[in-house]
């Protein structure tokens, strides 16, 4: 399907498999929706969805989920919502669907804040924008 559409894998992770990476989005985004409240965004087109994925309180989030405690965006540009949220899998990223998984809700950042304090890392793919979980703001529910 994906090469039907001409749908890039984002994917950064050489252990795991698209389908992995997938799930564990997706489950970070159930995740956050079952403590934060407010409406995910279930659309499903080929050419992936613009990078909200949650309507809280009239805003629009992004939900990051991660096996680390940091919150990575590939570009300023790949920020499209008014927050963004990280979720970090705390379980097997190979199977994050393990009933055993557990997930964790650091924080979140407006995409302006991100903008002017963000840093620079290289995980060995490339240059990535960044934000350490302890940087982030508390969730107000």
């Amino acid at each position: 399907m994906k090469d039907a559409y001409q749908v890039t894998d984002q994917k950064y992770d050489r252990h795991a498999t698209s389908w992995s990476v997938s799930l564990m989005g997706r489950l970070g985004e159930v995740a956050a929706q079952q403590v934060l409240g407010g409406t995910l965004d279930d659309s499903i087109t080929p050419e992936g969805d613009d990078g909200s994925d949650l309507l809280r309180s009239g805003e629009r989030w992004q939900i990051k989920t991660s096996t680390r405690n940091t919150l990575i965006f590939n570009s300023l540009n790949a920020f499209n919502a008014d927050k963004a949220v990280l979720v970090q899998l705390c379980g097997n990223r190979l199977l994050p669907d393990a009933p055993n998984t557990r997930w964790r809700i650091w924080g979140t950042v407006e995409r302006q804040r991100f903008t002017e304090q963000h840093e620079l890392h290289n995980y060995g793919y490339g240059t990535r924008l960044i934000m350490h979980a302890t940087r982030l703001d508390r969730i107000e529910l």
